[in-house]
């Protein structure tokens, strides 16, 4: 065993643990990763509440897939560039039919959060459920120009400076 060799050795416990440290570190990154985009809606995962978002130059479109809803049933909130959706889907009653016995269309409530590309104004967005797609059209916020403000020269009014003489300091 050569120098070099018996010096990789005694490390080797030491890198061992840094190894076994850095992954400990990194899953739980990750977890913490996967809990914080499934907290806005943006999980890797199929959502509950599955959308396409859209823009042009003016607007955001946003199509959701909201089946077996009524309009009432659904609550579409804008704050800032979020917007969240919530859909509240009950039981189904059926005159003649027993108790239901296998189960796989949710209910109760459902809400997703997206976050927005641009700002948008959200005291003027639309909204039409047909079908079982929500459209929602979101107008962009259209930044203001800037505007060129002209430099007079010549005669004008004139403003006295301000007196230097008695100014405590």
């Amino acid at each position: 065993m050569t120098t070099s060799d018996s010096q990789e050795e005694s490390f080797k416990p030491s890198v061992d643990r840094m190894k076994q440290e850095l992954e400990r570190w990194l899953e739980a990154a990750r977890k913490a990763g996967e809990s914080a985009l499934e907290r806005l809606g943006v999980s890797g995962e199929v959502p509950g509440i599955p959308i396409d978002l859209f823009e042009d130059g003016e607007k955001v479109f946003v199509l959701a897939d909201v089946p077996g809803v009524l309009a009432d049933q659904v609550d579409v909130t804008v704050a800032g560039n979020m917007l969240t959706l919530t859909v509240t889907r009950t039981a189904p009653v059926l005159e003649g039919f027993p108790a239901c016995g296998h189960r796989e269309r949710p209910i109760g409530s459902q809400t997703r959060s997206i976050p927005l590309p641009v700002a948008v104004r959200g005291e003027e967005t639309a909204a039409q459920l047909r079908d079982g797609v929500l459209t929602l059209t979101l107008p962009k916020v259209i930044p203001m120009r800037a505007t060129r403000v002209p430099i007079q020269t010549g005669p004008g009014p004139s403003v006295d400076p301000a007196p230097t003489e008695n100014i405590p300091i």
